[in-house]
């Protein structure tokens, strides 16, 4: 377990420079259309809290490799528990947010294929 460290960092790292750069592209975004920009904002923030989440695992893990404390287990568990919660979440928003666009274009596709032609 604790051989996953290095590895849960630099997946940290490398999420949160990705992060960095989403939130350049949603601050260019607001300029040019300022409700999409709002809504690249907050996904780029919840991208920067999952990707700190996953930096905080290794970062626990690999004190817990060095001083064996049961504190750092702790730490690590309370991140994945809390970055599994929160993408089981997205995910169900998600499917949900999905079905309810799919329900809607299809009643919108049947109310124009009633429409009389002139």
């Amino acid at each position: 377990m604790t051989d996953a460290a290095p590895w849960l960092k630099v997946m940290g790292i490398v999420g949160l420079v990705l992060g960095g750069l989403y939130v350049l592209g949603a601050l260019f975004s607001l300029m040019a259309t300022p409700v999409m920009g709002i809504f690249m904002l907050a996904i780029s923030a919840l991208m920067l809290y999952m990707y700190m989440l996953v930096y905080k695992q290794g970062s626990s893990l690999g004190k817990y490799k060095l001083t064996k404390g049961s504190g750092h287990l702790e730490t690590m568990a309370a991140s994945y528990k809390t970055f599994w919660m929160l993408t089981v979440i997205l995910m169900i928003a998600g499917f949900l947010i999905g079905l309810i666009m799919a329900i809607s274009g299809q009643s919108f596709m049947n109310s124009v294929y009633q429409m009389p032609m002139q």
